[in-house]
């Protein structure tokens, strides 16, 4: 039986996605067209205005940091939520203007912290899962590492709109990186690249069906991830290298931060192990947003369907367990 034809979208539907697309290409043209301080400026703006009225976002930033920071007050949470879009707003200007970025002076904009980790542990010939997540420019990162010499296959889904997609893809291999679409014939293109001893980016830090994904704790609380990388890790033996970039002081200033390699699971269970290698994922991302909480995209359910969650907690739902502990109150 054949494949099932797609349905054509409308006209309503072509409409909004030319109109997506051309709004998405003019904004970052008047980015590129003004200084670079100019566009940060403009970008932490409109991301402050986003903050004020996108009241969906903006509340379930805030009930995914009373979640993770039960000890914080409110109005640090509000400063960190407001942080988080107006990180948005920066990798948007940042982005628009990565072209003034070259194999010549990257490493005057970007400082690669701890790359010995990276060296060592593609000295066995086995590629490198690149691991990452919605922190700080996440754009930047894939760019940058490839203008250092080391380009990488990401791994992404394709957006919803065929045209923003396939401006975003153009931009995403301008300097030698390449895409894997991780719904057609990802995983055996994966495995082609670490055979040849090349790197795979692939961001874990998103809420992940129940049908992909698996429990591991994040913050204390059990929260869906996808059990891709660590299936992938356990059958390719190829390491996973936690790699973050958050901003420095001073215009167009990254540091990348590479931490230790990620332990894999042997137990030879592979529920088992697939379980504690994905919370020892879990464990890299929650490090890095410690360090950095204004940095990570805190708008995105990521606590959906949580076992530790009794109902909906971005619908009023309360948290019943932490740490594998019951709470006594079910408060945050």
């Amino acid at each position: 039986m054949g494949r099932k034809k797609k349905k054509e979208p409308g006209a309503a539907a072509k409409i909004g996605r030319w109109s997506a697309y051309v709004a998405v290409r003019v904004g970052l043209a008047v980015l590129r067209a003004i200084p670079f301080g100019a566009a940060r400026a403009m970008g932490v703006a409109v991301a402050r205005l986003f903050f004020a009225l996108d009241r969906r976002h903006r509340d379930i930033a805030l009930v995914n940091l009373r979640l993770a920071f039960p000890e914080k007050d409110e109005a640090w949470r509000r400063r960190v939520a407001l942080g988080s879009f107006e990180n948005f707003g920066l990798m948007v200007a940042e982005v628009a203007h990565l072209d003034d970025l070259t194999p010549e002076n990257i490493r005057e904009h970007v400082t690669f912290e701890n790359y010995e980790i990276y060296e060592k542990v593609k000295e066995r010939g086995k590629g490198c899962f690149y691991v990452t997540g919605h922190v700080g420019n996440w754009e930047l990162l894939a760019h940058a590492h490839a203008l250092a010499g080391r380009p990488f296959h990401a791994v992404v889904r394709p957006l919803d709109n065929p045209l923003l997609d396939d401006f975003l893809e153009r931009f995403r291999t301008s300097t030698g990186n390449r895409i894997i679409d991780k719904k057609h014939g990802g995983a055996k293109t994966m495995i082609a690249a670490l055979r040849r001893n090349e790197d795979v980016g692939i961001l874990i830090d998103q809420y992940s069906r129940r049908s992909q994904g698996v429990c591991a704790p994040l913050f204390g609380i059990e929260a869906f991830t996808t059990k891709g990388l660590a299936v992938m890790a356990l059958r390719t033996e190829a390491p996973m290298v936690p790699v973050f970039v958050v901003r420095d002081p001073g215009p167009m200033r990254f540091r990348v931060l590479i931490f230790p390699e990620v332990e894999v699971s042997r137990t030879g269970d592979p529920e088992t192990d697939i379980r504690i290698t994905t919370a020892h994922i879990n464990r890299a991302i929650e490090t890095v947003v410690r360090m950095h909480p204004d940095h990570w995209l805190w708008g995105h359910r990521r606590w959906k369907n949580s076992p530790d969650i009794e109902g909906n907690i971005y619908e009023g739902g309360r948290l019943i367990r932490r740490d594998g502990k019951p709470l006594a109150t079910g408060a945050a």
